[in-house]
């Protein structure tokens, strides 16, 4: 059931609430306060234009590719260049990486959990589908003979259809470049119409491809990047193989990205997409189809949101909203999360009865901790001048 707006019955009209990616949409109590808990769909992504997905162990052993074979093998990839036009960490997000564990759970590159089991490619989400549209472009991450391409995949999320509807497409619209001596590049997801390359064509480092799409399985606009050698998927971020067992084989270096790539690329625990104000209840679906609109002196409600990706569980927020008069508006938190959450939602507002919303500026603060230390902090605001 879709989670409605429902007032505090300890604060009066309080509206707060967080939610993440888990399958379908429920209200419940909190703690005994009838309000928005959480707000739940799956999001799933695919990398292949076969049908069927890699094994762990076949992800598992790409890991290891580059410590079987050597340094040799390092030197003769080809230096990666960034695939996505846009500014990661900003107008685009990393959101998964490679699962370099060969068991149920699910660990990338430097032994966090940014990623999900059986991943083998790398995550570039936009903010929105409004991004999408206003066209985020897919560049060739280095020079090579584009090898396959797939078109006329429309541009629909999974939760607005069903994954058997792709089954064999999951891919989407996509290409696949040989980069020579047994090294591929792979690039899911593309707006249907937007792919400008042909089938044994040449292209240089940086070449545009196509446009980020929402095609395939997938429920939100992102381009899934993936490395290949010898049919094996690699991981661009890793140096040597990551151990299933030993989170101190782990390693920071990136070996197969350029220095410009890597320097923008760096891994964070946790990603913050957006921080604003609105007028409602905003859910996840919401923010993934454009920015909500901001609040009015006359708005139903007036409400604080934030969306962050690479939760886990155990971790510690708080969002705490201040008024004009300086006095605490509402707050939701601390809140302890009980699961992992790709992607994570936290709204603190409330309900208007009164006849109209002070002007002045509002001010919030968010806070995540993990293990008793904060690892984000985010200060944002609005002015509320009508």
């Amino acid at each position: 059931m879709a989670a409605t707006l429902t007032p505090d019955a300890r604060a009066g009209n309080d509206l707060r609430g967080h939610g993440g990616h888990d399958p379908g949409h429920h209200e419940a109590s909190c703690g005994g306060r009838p309000v928005l808990c959480r707000n739940r769909f799956p999001m799933a992504f695919s990398s292949f234009f076969r049908t069927s997905r890699p094994g762990r162990a076949q992800v598992l052993a790409a890991g290891a590719l580059v410590a079987l074979l050597g340094t040799s093998v390092v030197s003769a990839a080809p230096r990666l260049g960034l695939p996505v036009d846009c500014k990661p960490g900003s107008t685009c997000f990393v959101q998964s990486y490679v699962d370099h564990d060969p068991g149920s759970a699910a660990r990338d590159h430097l032994c966090g959990t940014r990623t999900h089991d059986g991943h083998a490619g790398t995550d570039f989400r936009l903010r929105d589908r409004a991004t999408m549209d206003a066209g985020v472009g897919v560049l060739a991450a280095a020079k090579g003979k584009v090898e396959s391409v797939r078109t006329g995949e429309p541009d629909v999320s999974v939760r607005q259809g069903s994954t058997e509807a792709i089954r064999g497409r999951e891919c989407g619209n996509g290409v696949v470049i040989d980069h020579g001596g047994g090294w591929k590049t792979q690039y899911c997801h593309l707006r249907r119409g937007s792919i400008r390359v042909r089938q044994g064509e040449s292209v240089k480092a940086g070449a545009p491809l196509g446009l980020i799409g929402l095609s395939g399985l997938t429920a939100a606009p992102h381009l899934h990047f993936e490395v290949r050698k010898d049919d094996r998927p690699v991981d661009p971020f890793s140096a040597a193989a990551v151990s299933g067992t030993s989170a101190t084989r782990c390693s920071p270096r990136s070996v197969l990205w350029s220095s410009r790539a890597a320097a923008a690329l760096s891994w964070q625990a946790v990603t913050l997409i957006d921080a604003a104000f609105t007028s409602s209840e905003p859910t996840l679906q919401d923010v993934a189809t454009s920015l909500p609109p901001n609040p009015t002196s006359v708005s139903p409600s007036l409400v604080a949101w934030v969306r962050v990706l690479g939760l886990r569980a155990g971790d510690v927020e708080t969002l705490t909203v201040i008024d004009p008069l300086n006095s605490r508006f509402v707050e939701e938190g601390p809140v302890r999360l009980e699961r992992d959450e790709e992607e994570h939602l936290i709204i603190a507002g409330r309900k208007r009865d009164i006849p109209s919303w002070p002007l002045g500026n509002y001010n919030a603060r968010y806070t995540l901790a993990r293990d008793g230390k904060i690892i984000l902090e985010r200060d944002f605001s609005f002015s509320l001048v009508r």
